[in-house]
């Protein structure tokens, strides 16, 4: 490689890794860390939740369905699933079926599901959502702004937030959460205080 190409890749590499670091506030661990029973449920539902804490910075995206402004805080107070994806993306397509068997299982008990749709527009969205009878709102990220803000690298990306807005969990790829473990460990979260 030569020099320029080299000192090119460097730069890439560090501005990725600030944008990384500046996507998450320090913040005291919550109760959902201290709570050995949250943490317990995750791991036996293989997920392996996050040492320390931190919030999620937040965003404001429009909704495919009718262009209102949402935004991450109004959100404070409930268990956040935020899942950024595309409906190009087969593993993303794949587990969107079971997010919604999840939504409709806890949404009255204070589950939100924000889809944050990256680089498409609101009519591909919402036919997708549409297509495959999605309840949770999808929102729009048509510049990517939002998934570099949270230096997503690979979709889908889903990051499930505790009632204080802080990252319990960061997940790359897709799985199924239509399972009895993974309702446990939303269960023993969803009975975290905020």
């Amino acid at each position: 490689m030569t020099r320029r190409v080299k000192f090119a890749a460097v730069l890439l590499f560090a501005l990725l890794a600030a944008c990384t670091v500046k996507a998450e506030k320090p913040a005291r661990e919550s109760a959902a860390a201290e709570n050995g029973a949250v943490r317990a449920a995750f791991e036996k539902a293989g997920l392996t939740t996050r040492r320390e804490l931190r919030e999620l910075p937040g965003f404001t995206a429009s909704l495919a369905a009718d262009t209102r402004q949402i935004n991450l805080s109004d959100y404070r107070g409930k268990v956040v699933f935020v899942n950024l994806w595309a409906t190009w993306c087969g593993p993303c397509a794949a587990e969107m079926p079971s997010m919604e068997i999840l939504y409709r299982r806890y949404k009255e008990r204070g589950l939100e599901i924000l889809a944050v749709n990256l680089r498409e527009d609101a009519q591909t969205v919402t036919a997708f959502m549409n297509r495959y009878h999605l309840s949770f709102p999808a929102l729009l990220d048509p510049d990517g702004k939002i998934g570099s803000r949270y230096g997503v690298q690979a979709i889908p990306t889903s990051f499930i937030l505790d009632r204080r807005g802080r990252v319990v969990l960061h997940l790359v790829g897709s799985i199924d959460w239509n399972n009895a473990e993974i309702f446990e460990a939303f269960e023993a979260l969803l009975a975290e205080n905020p």
